[in-house]
């Protein structure tokens, strides 16, 4: 079953680092309902070759970025309360290098659809929360997550640039 829209966000680029020869640190700006947010995001792959190599996006530009939280059910739990936020967790000392890509995420589970991944599948179901951005996550069959829950969750925060805005 395949998503049926594309939760993305707009944002602006206003830093990026490598941290390893196939992975970097991209930091956007980007608008929630109190205020701008910066987030320090994870990216590899093709974001990386765009902003490493093709030089394709800048400082300074606009882009529609997709988030998403790589979190294997670290401190995943339902909420009682209707509260959506986004707070960086600060780095440990078994992280130093990777910089603060790690976030504590709260929200409304807007869509649930099945795992991709056949070996993924079994375990998990893909989920996309409103914490005032729209973050892409796996979340254990074991919580049994429905369109309208409140969760909470941890772990590494990803961007993957879809395109200039």
């Amino acid at each position: 079953m395949k998503m049926q829209q594309d939760f993305t966000a707009h944002g602006e680029i206003i830093g990026f680092r490598h941290i390893g020869p196939e992975e970097g640190n991209l930091t956007v700006k980007v608008k929630i309902d109190s205020g701008d947010l910066n987030l320090e995001c994870f990216v590899y792959g093709e974001t990386l070759y765009d902003l490493s190599v093709k030089k394709q996006y800048r400082l300074g530009d606009f882009v529609e970025v997709r988030f998403s939280l790589l979190s294997y059910d670290r401190f995943s739990k339902r909420l009682g309360k209707k509260t959506k936020s986004i707070v960086n967790v600060p780095e440990s000392a078994t992280n130093l290098s990777r910089g603060n890509i790690d976030y504590m995420v709260q929200g409304e589970v807007l869509q649930v659809v099945e795992q991709r991944d056949p070996k993924m599948a079994q375990q998990y179901v893909e989920a996309v929360l409103n914490c005032g951005i729209y973050i892409h996550t796996d979340v254990s069959k074991l919580i049994q997550v429905k369109v309208g829950d409140y969760l909470r969750l941890e772990g590494r925060l990803d961007a993957h640039i879809v395109g200039k805005v």
